[in-house]
């Protein structure tokens, strides 16, 4: 069964966004997405040309995905993924500027990247 196909049978979401990073989505999108993904032990799929991966709180996985700008990309989520998450992943994944990281990432952790 596919990714959509169980998404579609438990009544997961799913929103697909075009990637406005201009980099793409590199090390402090990525680290903010997995961040906030972290707070939650429910999957979070990607899919892009790539294939389909789960990302949830995966740093490397979304690296590995090569999300270019101007991309096409699929999220999808269970009924029960918290919306507050499911958002700001959303709004980190089509802001254009790197602000947006800071806003979810403390100083610190963007340090390490």
């Amino acid at each position: 069964m596919s990714v959509s196909s169980f998404f579609r049978t438990i009544g997961g979401r799913s929103a697909t966004v075009f990637v406005n990073q201009q980099h793409g989505l590199h090390a402090r999108p990525g680290a903010a997405i997995a961040k906030l993904t972290s707070e939650s032990e429910l999957p979070i799929f990607f899919t892009n040309t790539k294939g389909t991966k789960n990302v949830r709180a995966s740093l490397l996985s979304i690296l590995q995905m090569q999300i270019r700008e101007g991309s096409k990309l699929k999220i999808e989520v269970p009924k029960n993924y918290p919306n507050d998450i499911f958002q700001n992943v959303l709004e980190v994944i089509a802001s254009s500027t790197a602000d947006i990281c800071h806003k979810f990432m403390s100083v610190v952790e963007l340090a390490k990247f």
